[in-house]
């Protein structure tokens, strides 16, 4: 009998094949089913009860799992948009936008930017969609996705691009549900607003476009007196009833206390203690700095200097020789009759000390010299070069005869003067760039009087762009022989007023930059070595101590982990210690350490905000932030204040509601706030009518002889609602006052010019008394604005009108109607 394997699995292959195939069909089918099933309501009755609707408990598990998931389908939607773009097929499903002029895809179709709320809101628009009928099958959804593709990919490469793009984490099955939620969820909100917004654009009548655009483009400037509410505390009464405190406690016990609303608020945010240890990066520079030696920093001078750095730039010395460049230029045109007649006159002179007189074979010497350098540059300006070079001859000719006289130049020599120093500049950039082939004799015929006429232009270019220098060389005896052994000198003029030009930075100029460039890398190998090591044992403490809370719980005998002393450790190695808190997400925004970021986990990229990492939330990119727990490390950054932190949270206490006992006090002193408002506003009314009544009369004269430099005159202009182009647009904003909101806007732009209105700031603590002074610009010219159609579009984004009020109308039907409630807990809000 054969007992091969082989054997046994030919006699068996039909049988093992069905086996196969049905674990295939397993793997492939039911398991991708069975894992959402198991995903979407895994710990439903352990884990936080995120939302209701319609009877349904959504927890905190499944926002999670779908958030997730929907950031993988956009990714996922990006890539596949990108490839059929690339296989030249664009998408044609709704709501997609395609920039080809740039290149980008502006939308996908569904909502791009994952969140918790977003989830959630997306399951109970998809459900409502269902009530209505509407139904999307898988049929449907692969039709969707064929028109996506534009027909250019098959399902088994889209099946590949998916497993690539959520490297295995996503299948078919995922996908679907993802699309199904989004596309009822839309067309039901479509459904919804089809009769006021088109698309993303709300509609609004011309008159609410006009009032739009007035809000954007109008402009106000007023006069504004405040009335402190705090001021009227003291006549309120002290002890109000019993009624009206419990009433108070009621409407303010679940409300979260923020700067900016005047409501009563009483609920009790998440706060939590932290320690932390921060380095400056300069404070360790500073330090590595002092440890080189003053040998040590002149030897690294001297040899960077060797390796040519510390040099003036060239341009910058060639230009102060030059005289300055272009403004000597103008200069010397301003005073040309002196500037230009220095060297003739000098040169006589010096001619005269050395026994030689000047006649008229010298100046034609010269104007032979001028007429050879003009030849040279005849292509660029010929005719005016050639003019140039008679009038200097001319003038040379004449101050030889009379060395005294100091006629002024004629109007024509205006151009011929700017050529002249054209010319001299270019002949000296001429000489520079061919000193080399001015060393060696030259290969044309026509090029062997060249060397000898080259010097000449040199000495005439240095004598009109650096008059004094020359001036102070002309009138030593010895100048004329030393000019003319420069003819057969192997350093030419050029070379040496590059050379008188040439400079460098001092030691003393540069000390500080050598020994912080010598100090930085050791400073920052010194800090990052520090943070590895604090890091490394605080993370330690961590886990030993949950193991030990770990062993506690289960009633396991364990000795606690000794605490680190974090100040000790810190300032061992150059760190400073701090202990701050109890804070809140909001109180902790004025601490240095708030303005940090994770360091990352890539190059040059950052991660979430000290305050996310700590206290939860949502990154940009939609990704759910869990707490950080108490003593578990966080190293950050302040990139623009140079500071490193390593910290953790050592004590938390979770948000709560108190009792009234507790914020008793704090519920009577909001119950006096009411009524000073009352009266303060009473106040500033009474005012603002009587500066109104009293003709000739301004503001100012009805308030009290100690306020009357409380008045605020001349404040804008400013409009009511700042523009922040496509992104929508706030209210604006008037730096000198408290906080104003809409209420002192309407009031400002809805009054007439010289008349006193009365509003309150956008937190109802401050009384404004303000007189509209002027608007601008004229209603004319914004008319004509306003016919312009970006101007228009700008003012529908500005948001506002009817259409709005219609929405927020449909959206709270929609919550009343499925009894939709969002329990997140407050502090994560």
């Amino acid at each position: 009998m054969n007992n091969s394997p082989f054997e046994i699995f030919r006699r068996n292959l039909k049988p093992l094949m069905v086996v196969l195939i049905g674990l295939a069909m397993f793997s492939f089918v039911v398991l991708p089913a069975l894992q959402t099933y198991l995903q979407r309501n895994q710990g439903v009755g352990d884990q936080i009860k995120l939302a209701t609707f319609d009877g349904k408990t959504i927890s905190e598990g499944r926002v999670a799992y779908l958030t997730r998931n929907h950031q993988s389908t956009v990714r996922f939607l990006r890539e596949l948009a990108e490839e059929t773009i690339r296989r030249s097929g664009i998408p044609k499903t709704p709501g997609f936008r395609y920039d080809s002029q740039n290149g980008q895809i502006t939308a996908l179709g569904i909502s791009e930017m994952p969140s918790e709320r977003l989830s959630v809101k997306t399951l109970q628009f998809a459900s409502e969609a269902k009530k209505a009928g509407f139904e999307l099958d898988d049929t449907a959804i692969s039709s969707w996705l064929s028109s996506f593709t534009d027909g250019l990919m098959s399902d088994g490469e889209i099946d590949a691009m998916l497993m690539q793009s959520t490297r295995n984490q996503m299948g078919r099955v995922h996908l679907y549900e993802q699309l199904r939620n989004h596309l009822l969820a839309d067309l039901y909100q479509r459904s919804g607003f089809a009769t006021v917004a088109a698309g993303q654009m709300p509609i609004m009548t011309p008159a609410e476009e006009w009032h739009n655009f007035l809000k954007l483009n109008r402009e106000a400037t007023v006069d504004a007196y405040g009335v402190l509410v705090s001021d009227y505390v003291d006549k309120t009464n002290a002890s109000p009833s019993e009624a009206e405190i419990k009433k108070v406690y009621e409407a303010g016990k679940d409300v979260d206390s923020y700067d900016q609303s005047p409501d009563p608020a009483f609920h009790r945010r998440y706060t939590a203690n932290f320690e932390y240890l921060v380095a400056d990066l300069q404070t360790f520079i500073d330090e590595e700095a002092a440890k080189f030696s003053e040998e040590e920093l002149r030897a690294e001078y001297e040899r960077r200097l060797a390796g040519g750095e510390f040099q003036i730039p060239d341009d910058t010395a060639a230009e102060a020789a030059m005289g300055g460049g272009l403004d000597t230029e103008v200069e010397v045109l301003e005073s040309e009759t002196v500037d230009v007649a220095m060297p003739t006159e000098q040169e006589p002179a010096s001619a005269a000390e050395n026994g030689e007189q000047p006649n008229a074979e010298e100046a034609t010497a010269e104007e032979a010299t001028a007429e050879e350098a003009t030849a040279e540059e005849a292509t660029a300006e010929e005719a005016t070069a050639e003019e140039a070079t008679a009038e200097e001859a001319t003038a040379e000719e004449a101050t030889a005869e009379e060395p005294a006289a100091d006629a002024p130049a004629p109007v024509e020599e205006d151009q011929s003067s700017r050529d002249r120093i054209r010319s001299m500049h270019a002949n000296g950039v001429r000489l520079v760039s061919m000193q080399e082939e001015d060393e060696e004799p030259a290969a044309e015929p026509e090029m062997e009087e060249q060397p000898a006429a080259e010097p000449a232009e040199a000495e005439q270019a240095d004598a009109e762009s650096e008059p004094a220098v020359e001036s102070a060389e002309l009138d030593s005896p010895s100048d004329a022989p030393m000019a003319q052994e420069a003819d057969t000198s192997d350093e030419s003029p050029a070379e040496a007023e590059t050379e008188e030009v040439s400079e460098v930075e001092s030691f003393e100029e540069v000390r500080n930059q050598i020994a912080d460039s010598l100090a930085r890398p050791i400073a920052m190998e010194r800090m990052n070595s520090a943070v590895i090591e604090l890091d490394s044992k605080m993370r330690r403490y961590f886990g030993q101590k949950a193991i030990h809370d770990s062993n506690v719980s289960i009633g396991q005998k364990s000795d606690p982990p000794t605490p680190l002393d974090l100040k000790a450790m810190g300032e061992a190695l150059g760190f400073r210690y701090a202990a701050i808190g109890p804070h809140s997400e909001l109180t902790i925004a004025d601490e240095p350490i708030a303005s940090s970021l994770e360091v990352g986990s890539q190059q040059m990229q950052r991660g979430p905000s000290f305050v996310t990492m700590m206290y939860g939330g949502v990154t940009q990119q939609g990704q759910p932030v869990p707490r950080q727990e108490i003593h578990s490390p966080l190293r950050t950054v302040d990139d623009r204040a140079g500071r490193i932190y390593v910290s953790w949270k050592n004590d938390q206490t979770d948000a709560y509601t108190p009792e009234l006992d507790e914020v008793r006090a704090e519920v009577i002193e909001a119950i006096r706030f009411q009524e000073a408002r009352k009266l303060a506003i009473a106040d500033a009314e009474k005012l603002a009518a009587d500066a109104n009544a009293a003709a000739g009369k301004d503001l100012v004269d009805f308030l009290p002889e100690d306020q009357k430099d409380q008045l605020l005159t001349g404040l804008g202009p400013f409009s009511w609602m700042d523009s922040f182009g496509f992104q929508g647009a706030s209210i604006g904003n008037v730096p000198e006052l408290d906080s104003v909101g809409e209420a002192f806007m309407e009031t400002v732009f809805e009054s007439e010019v010289g008349a006193c209105g009365v509003a309150l700031n956008q937190p109802e603590r401050v009384v404004y008394v303000v007189k509209t002074t002027g608007f601008q610009p004229d209603l004319d010219a914004l008319k004509a604005r306003f016919k312009e159609p970006r101007e228009r579009m700008m003012a529908m984004l500005a948001g506002g009108g009817s259409a709005n009020e219609v929405l927020r109308g449909f959206y709270e039907s929609v919550d009343k109607r499925t009894g939709f409630e969002y329990l997140r807990e407050d502090e994560d809000q």
